[in-house]
């Protein structure tokens, strides 16, 4: 039995490297694990039970669920779904701060992190997009950016322009004092006696 968890849990990585597009951006490694897996009838693969999905240097997820469904052409994953205690953290390039599905352009990560957190996370391989949404009459799905602390009833992020987008009841809380514009609106720096 044990033989065979192995042997899906490794194909079922293949399937959603593809769906991340992994090839096109160079990685060398993808992991899940998981308590259990399957391959579904018409090649949908299921991960269920303390899921973890790493990409070194980029990506690293956890949830409880996480289901991917094939196109019947082409084989490629279009649709990954993960549900239940999602939290997914985005390595930053460093010359933008922005979230980054691939390490900066000198091939190194720079450490930085957007946190994301949601009841549902739906990759979208066709679109491009990742939209976070959260459980119903539960708690938002939320954006942790530095400093930047974002709410709203769903999170569209686009990983072409590298953009979320909050949907509905967006509400942005804003650590002061530790960024350009803390420093306009944060407490001003005491005077130094000479």
């Amino acid at each position: 039995m044990k033989l065979k968890i192995a042997i899906l849990s490794l194909a079922s990585s293949a399937y959603l490297a593809q769906a991340l597009e992994t090839e096109e951006i160079g990685l060398d490694e993808m992991a899940i694990q998981s308590v259990m897996s399957e391959i579904e009838r018409g090649g949908g693969l299921h991960h269920w039970g303390a899921v973890h999905v790493s990409i070194p240097g980029v990506m690293e997820m956890t949830c409880s669920d996480l289901v991917a469904s094939p196109d019947p052409d082409t084989r490629k994953v279009n649709r990954a779904i993960a549900t239940t205690n999602v939290v997914i953290s985005l390595t930053q390039v460093l010359s933008t701060n922005a979230p980054a599905i691939a390490p900066s352009g000198d091939g190194k990560s720079t450490g930085e992190k957007t946190m994301l957190y949601a009841h549902q996370a739906v990759f979208d391989g066709v679109n491009n997009t990742i939209t976070l949404l959260g459980a119903e009459g539960g708690a938002q799905p939320k954006v942790v950016q530095g400093p930047f602390i974002s709410m709203a009833d769903r999170f569209v992020y686009n990983r072409a322009t590298r953009r979320f987008d909050g949907i509905s009841n967006v509400l942005t809380r804003i650590k002061l004092g530790t960024n350009q514009l803390g420093g306009l609106l944060g407490p001003k720096p005491k005077a130094v006696s000479q």
